[in-house]
C-alpha cells in the first residue's frame, strides 16, 4: 500500500513537472514572437513603397537645376569641329546603343507652333528646333539629366517608371502653363534633355523634352 502511494506521489510529481516545462516554454514562445494588427502591417507595408510622384518631384524641383548643360550654339559649333569627340566627352550612354543624351539651354524665337511641338529659329544656329509638347514620352530627360542610374534599382520597373512620371511632370508642370501663352514670334528661352543619333555624324533635326521653358518677349 505504501509503495503504491509512493508511486502515485511520483506520477503527480512527474505531471506537475511536465506542465511547469509545458508552461515555461508557451511564455518563452510567447515572448519570442510579436504580433502587431494586420492595418499596422499594411500601413508599414505601404510606407515602405517606392513612392514615384514625390521622389520624381523632388528631382525636377529641387535637382534638375543643378544638373549642368551644353548651349545649344556650343553643340552646334563643337559637332562641326569634332563630332565623334563631342558624343564621347559631353554624351550620355544608356546601355549599348546609337544615341548620346546630353542636356541641352538655348535661347530661340517661335517661327511654327505645331500639333506635337513649338518650332524655335534658334539664336547663333541656323537650324531649328522643336520644343516637344505633346506626345512626350521615352527617357530622353531622364538618361540626360543623368540623374538617376539603373544600377540604383533592383526593378527594371522602377527604374523605368521614373521616366514615365517625369514625361507626365513636364506635360503638367513646364509644358501645359507655356502652351497656354505662346505665339509665332515669342522668344522663348528653354533648357532640356535630347538625343542624337551617333549614325547621323551631325547635329540636326533636335527635339527637346523641356525642364524649363520661359517666354521673355
Amino acid at each position: 500500500m505504501k509503495q503504491a502511494s509512493t508511486n502515485s506521489r511520483s506520477f503527480i510529481t512527474k505531471r506537475v513537472r511536465y506542465i511547469i516545462a509545458f508552461l515555461a516554454i508557451a511564455l518563452l514562445f510567447y515572448n519570442s514572437v510579436y504580433f502587431k494588427p494586420l492595418d499596422e502591417v499594411k500601413a508599414a507595408a505601404e510606407e515602405q513603397k517606392f513612392d514615384l510622384v514625390a521622389f520624381v518631384e523632388d528631382l525636377m524641383v529641387a535637382k534638375m537645376d543643378n544638373v549642368g548643360t551644353i548651349s545649344v550654339s556650343d553643340l552646334y559649333d563643337r559637332a562641326t569641329v569634332d563630332f565623334k569627340e563631342l558624343m564621347d566627352a559631353e554624351g550620355k550612354e544608356m546601355g549599348i546603343s546609337n544615341f548620346r543624351y546630353f542636356m541641352i539651354e538655348g535661347t530661340g524665337t517661335v517661327v511654327a507652333i505645331e500639333e506635337e511641338n513649338v518650332l524655335l529659329k534658334l539664336e547663333g544656329v541656323s537650324d531649328t528646333l522643336k520644343i516637344a509638347t505633346d506626345f512626350i514620352f521615352g527617357s530622353t530627360l531622364r538618361d540626360a539629366s543623368g540623374l538617376v542610374s539603373i544600377s540604383d534599382y533592383a526593378s527594371t520597373m522602377d527604374f523605368n517608371n521614373i521616366s514615365v512620371e517625369m514625361n507626365n511632370q513636364v506635360g503638367q508642370i513646364v509644358v501645359a502653363p507655356f502652351v497656354n501663352k505662346v505665339e509665332e514670334g515669342s522668344k522663348v528661352v528653354f533648357v532640356g534633355g535630347t538625343k542624337i543619333d551617333i549614325t547621323a555624324g551631325a547635329v540636326k533635326n533636335l527635339r527637346v523634352i523641356p525642364s524649363k521653358l520661359e517666354i521673355i518677349e
